[in-house]
């Protein structure tokens, strides 16, 4: 399994979702109602830069799957991540501006639809200082379990995890 490198060491897992409390899924697995967002900093470093002297769309890339490795992480105990990852099965990216160095970022994630063994994950990456979006991206992931080497369910327990406290207020202009 591929692993990601995530601020100096490696994981095998990079996803994760935050819901309010009291929080159901519609019908079926169909998607939570009224999602909360996880907001991740980032700071735009020289390293992040390409020639064209504006953020690389592949580090823009890395810090979509970093926002979900560190929400995940916040909201899961060291047990919890040996028995489930998350593997990317697919990844839309809208690039709307660029970043430039010294830029700070914040990465909102939050979930969507939910479904037998995968989830369908928001992002957006915005500037605080201008209001800007500069990327939003839908990627969708799917529960592994690393014991058996193999896809698995995202049962009731699995979900219950996602029902965690809210850290931060939902997206609200709806993206």
């Amino acid at each position: 399994m591929p692993l990601a490198v995530v601020e100096g060491y490696r994981m095998r897992r990079a996803w994760s979702i935050q819901i309010a409390p009291g929080l159901r899924r519609t019908a079926g697995r169909g998607s939570f109602t009224g999602p909360m967002s996880y907001d991740h900093p980032l700071q735009v470093g020289a390293d992040a830069i390409d020639d064209l002297d504006h953020v690389n769309n592949v580090v823009f890339l890395q810090w979509i799957q970093d926002a979900a490795a560190a929400h995940w992480t916040a909201l899961t105990t060291p047990e919890q991540r040996d028995r489930v990852a998350w593997v990317v099965i697919r990844h839309e990216v809208d690039y709307l501006r660029q970043g430039f160095v010294g830029d700070r970022l914040v990465a909102s994630t939050w979930v969507g639809e939910v479904s037998a063994a995968t989830c369908e994950r928001f992002t957006r990456i915005r500037r605080p200082a201008d209001g800007a979006d500069l990327v939003r991206a839908r990627s969708v992931w799917c529960a592994y379990d690393p014991g058996k080497a193999r896809p698995r369910r995202i049962d009731d327990a699995l979900l219950a995890i996602f029902r965690s406290p809210g850290v931060s207020t939902p997206p609200t202009d709806g993206a």
